[in-house]
């Protein structure tokens, strides 16, 4: 989460309303797009339920899996099958239940967060548009859940990656179509969080009471002082006079 202050610093609170629907219609045309990015509808999805259902069944057992090399960069282990150096499979694959409705699962992780997005964004708009501050704290729970819902959906493609490594026989070197679209999906996921978090600071500054007008004090006002101009005219050619007296008695 990031500080209230962390960026925007010097927008009115209009601009921040504004961005929040901004960021809302991103994060709306993220979740939209997802929905057409599917890892389910790749082939080797399809290859790789019946490379799932020949390793249940024992029936993968005819394959040789003794000519097998550790990955130099990671832990896999790679074998050379039919001329091509394909990952070994694991002895047990863990999450099948995902994997196997995996064509259910994804279009509904995806469908359901584009649905819980517009109506939140139609009630964002109408509590922008009547600038009431109160239903701020439920737009925040909003926002909350959403940030929740992507971070939920992470660890789910997670689990469905998982299946996927261990099912194996995917080439050495290249992450398949079926990780690829799943990569994505991250992406669009991490975008949507930061997206999310981004607008609970602008949440908590719009909600913050505006600084009190600073008061100035007024200095008293000082008096004027007299000048008598007369008074001291006067003084100067007495002043004067007297000095030109003692001039003319000194010649004397």
């Amino acid at each position: 989460m990031c500080h209230a202050d962390c960026c925007c610093s010097g927008e009115t609170k209009s601009g921040l309303m504004n961005l929040l629907i901004a960021f809302t219609i991103i994060n709306l045309i993220l979740s939209v797009v997802a929905i057409f990015i599917r890892a389910a509808k790749t082939q080797r999805y399809d290859e790789a339920l019946e490379y799932l259902e020949a390793i249940n069944n024992g029936n993968l057992d005819s394959l040789d899996l003794n000519n097998c090399n550790q990955n130099l960069f990671d832990d896999d282990i790679y074998c050379n099958i039919d001329g091509k150096t394909l990952k070994k499979p694991s002895q047990s694959v863990k999450n099948q239940g995902i994997f196997k409705n995996w064509n259910k699962i994804e279009l509904s992780l995806n469908i359901s967060r584009t649905v819980i997005t517009i109506p939140f964004l139609a009630f964002l708009i109408y509590v922008i548009n009547k600038r009431n501050m109160e239903r701020f704290n439920l737009i925040t729970i909003f926002v909350i859940l959403l940030i929740v819902v992507s971070g939920l959906w992470i660890v789910i493609r997670a689990l469905a990656i998982s299946a996927n490594q261990d099912i194996g026989l995917y080439e050495d070197g290249e992450q398949n179509a079926f990780e690829e679209k799943i990569a994505i999906n991250y992406i669009f996921d991490i975008i949507e969080i930061v997206l999310y978090s981004i607008e609970i600071c602008f949440i908590i500054r719009i909600k913050r009471p505006a600084p009190p007008a600073p008061i100035i004090v007024q200095p008293p006002p000082q008096p004027v002082q007299p000048v008598i101009v007369g008074a001291v005219i006067e003084r100067r050619v007495a002043v004067g006079v007297f000095s030109s007296d003692e001039h003319i008695l000194d010649k004397f």
